[in-house]
């Protein structure tokens, strides 16, 4: 929805959702060549200038984020847009157009496409976009950022390149937005109730402009009359009344007239009426790209890009190999990092060019990864060599609590101050963990436990095992109790002390194991 003709329309698009490019040439001479090819190429860059010259940056947050965690879904290739390839037609028909992949990038890619026999140069592409407005960001619940959906379509020559002797060709684009599930109807359909009631707004305040200029005759008399009262009485508070704003401008004399109103605010309600007839089923890309836009000029690139592998690596393998160096160089300009590296790294790949070249011998590519701060923000990019795009950092396994209880201690210095509970989390459900994470919790050593009972209402005291904390509710609170005992040991005997003696009795010795002290904990819940 637009406010003025004149305003740039914005295109709420859904993420995950398909949708169809159409492609016309206008200016084609019919009937057309044979062999006539052209050569579309789909992209998407940022509409503020400053996004645009750190593009690389701002698709590294989306990489981040949403780029890898949903990367398993299209078969670990980072894609934020995406070609979604149409099914063949049940029965060949030469009257459609064939549509080829040339390339794909994570921000765009590239088709060559032959009109059908004796039919418009035109072509219909569908495409999916995987990413948000919001993905540009660390922060969270942001305002989502529009982006320009840009397209560039030439004459492409028989071997699918653009033609050298053609004009260059515009790059065009449009404003989009992307949200999440069937956000694009949700946000048309609040700015259409936004609009109604800034119209119901504007129809009340008309009402009371109507009605006012009825009686203005009689509220200047009557008015006239009771400032003349007033100003005679001395010592008297001029009281401030709160008057519609719009109407007491006029009444004042210090702005327009009533009319003159009533007039300013049909103009306001006839524009937010034209509003519910701006929308369009169908958005053209209308507005002309900038160098930034193309992506043939200044294509972006990925530290580790897991982007579809090019179809034309094969037989056009020089071409990508020039754009690859462009964009080498491309992101070397816009980086934050120092401009003695981004040199030294330009010449190190014109060295190693030339040493492809001399002596065939490929050598360790350069490549560039991310630097992130300790908070894990993206503050620029490094370039290393012999960097493996396929190695993925190992997943800290985290252990995952399977239960929480909540425990206070009731000691003798507790008694003094406040005690509170204090949380307790358990990897597995037995008596071993359970008493493991209390008693760690008041620095107790697990391994002098001797017990744990439970001390139920009434006195009884039940001795704790495996099936009583696998059955305790899950954030059971509980009282602790911890008492200190004194246990003689079970004797342990060795098989040379189970000899019987010539009495025939065990000889036991007198080697028995020393008194240990320990600990019994209480909980009473």
């Amino acid at each position: 929805m637009i406010k003025q003709p004149d305003e740039i329309p914005i295109t709420y698009l859904n993420k995950g959702q398909a949708y169809s490019l159409s492609v016309v040439d206008r200016n084609a001479v019919m009937p057309l060549s044979p062999g006539t090819r052209y050569r579309t190429f789909v992209r998407v860059s940022f509409e503020d200038e400053e996004q645009r010259h750190k593009s690389s940056l701002c698709w590294g947050l989306w990489k981040e984020g949403r780029g890898t965690n949903e990367a398993h879904q299209r078969g670990g290739k980072l894609q934020a847009v995406e070609y979604v390839e149409a099914s063949p037609p049940a029965d060949a028909d030469d009257k459609r157009p064939s549509i080829e992949l040339e390339s794909s990038s994570f921000d765009g890619f590239c088709v060559t496409w032959t009109p059908g026999a004796d039919a418009l140069p035109e072509v219909s592409i569908a495409v999916r976009f995987n990413f948000l407005s919001t993905d540009f960001s660390h922060s969270k619940g942001v305002k989502g950022i529009p982006v320009r959906l840009c397209a560039k379509t030439s004459l492409a020559a028989a071997d699918g390149s653009p033609k050298g002797d053609e004009a260059s060709p515009e790059v065009c684009f449009c404003k989009v937005k992307l949200f999440r599930d069937h956000g694009a109807e949700r946000k048309l359909s609040n700015d259409i109730a936004h609009v109604k009631k800034s119209i119901d707004k504007l129809k009340q305040q008309l009402a009371q402009v109507e009605s006012g200029m009825k009686d203005v005759g009689k509220r200047k008399r009557l008015g006239s009359a009771a400032k003349v009262s007033e100003s005679q009485r001395p010592g008297k508070v001029q009281k401030h009344k709160r008057t519609w704003s719009m109407s007491s401008a006029s009444s004042a004399g210090c702005g327009a007239s009533p009319m003159t109103l009533e007039e300013d605010l049909q103009m306001k309600l006839q524009a937010l009426q034209d509003m519910f007839t701006s929308p369009r089923p169908v958005s053209i890309l209308y507005l002309r790209g900038e160098d930034l836009d193309d992506p043939d000029l200044h294509p972006v690139s990925l530290p580790g890009d897991m982007s579809p592998p090019n179809k034309r690596d094969v037989r056009d393998g020089p071409n990508w190999q020039a754009r690859s160096a462009k964009s080498s160089v491309t992101g070397s300009m816009i980086s934050p990092s120092p401009s003695s590296l981004s040199l030294a790294s330009q010449a190190s790949s014109a060295w190693q060019n030339t040493d492809k070249s001399t002596t065939g011998k490929a050598l360790e590519q350069l490549s560039r990864v991310n630097r992130t701060d300790e908070t894990g923000t993206l503050s620029g990019w490094i370039e290393a060599l012999g960097v493996d795009s396929s190695y993925r950092p190992p997943s800290e396994a985290a252990e995952k609590p399977v239960a929480c209880f909540y425990v206070q201690y009731l000691g003798k210095s507790e008694q003094e101050r406040p005690s509170y509970h204090r949380a307790v989390y358990l990897s597995k459900r037995t008596l071993e963990e359970f008493n493991g994470r209390v008693a760690s919790k008041w620095g107790i050593d697990p391994a002098k436990v001797f017990r744990s009972i439970h001390v139920v209402e009434g006195g009884l005291e039940v001795e704790m095992d495996d099936d009583v904390v696998g059955e305790l509710r899950e954030g059971q609170d509980m009282r602790l109790e911890v008492e200190e005992a004194v246990e003689q040991p079970a004797p342990t005997k060795r098989e040379w002390e189970m000899a019987l003696d010539e009495s025939g009795r065990d000889s036991d010795g007198d080697g028995s194991a020393p008194p240990a002290r320990g600990f019994v904990l209480r909980f009473s819940f």
